[in-house]
Order: structure tokens, then sequence, then C-alpha cells
């Protein structure tokens, strides 16, 4: 009984978790000194060190499309969820 009444919370919670963890390049960059790379990271290095910006347009596109997919996915799993709408 609790899980789906509580599933549309856990959805809107990953989706706000993972909207946030897209764009978060600063606590990478300073805690991983250069080891941990992630997209936005390395968007960031293509950009201002490597003055690639064709690359950097690239990873740009994937990240978002992979975005729009998750989503579109997690839209359709709320949508389907709900029983009032």
């Amino acid at each position: 009984i609790y899980l789906p009444l509580t599933l549309p919370g856990v959805l809107a919670g990953m989706t706000l978790v993972f909207v946030l963890a897209i764009g978060f390049f600063i606590t990478p960059a300073l805690l991983g000194g250069g080891k941990v790379h992630m997209m936005a990271v390395l968007i960031e290095q293509q950009v201002r060190m490597f003055l690639n910006w064709g690359f950097a347009g690239a990873l740009s596109a994937v990240l978002l499309g992979a975005t729009l997919i998750a989503y579109l996915v997690l839209r359709r799993l709320l949508r389907g969820n709900m029983q009032w709408s």
C-alpha cells in the first residue's frame, strides 16, 4: 500500500537529484583534484583549457539529449501512477 502511494514522490525526488547532478561541477572539480571526470567538468575543461568548442558543443548536446530522455521517461512513469490525472 505504501509503495504505490509514495511512488510519485520518490520519482519526483529522483528527478530533482538528477537535475542537480547534471550541472554540478564545482565540487567534483575541487574535491576530485582533476581525477573525477563528470560530464559538466569535461565540457568546462574543453572550453576553458583546450578551446575545443566543437567537442564541448557535442558533449552538451549529448547531455541535453540524455536529460530529455530521462525527463520523458520519469514523466511517463509519473503519469501512469497518478490516479487523478
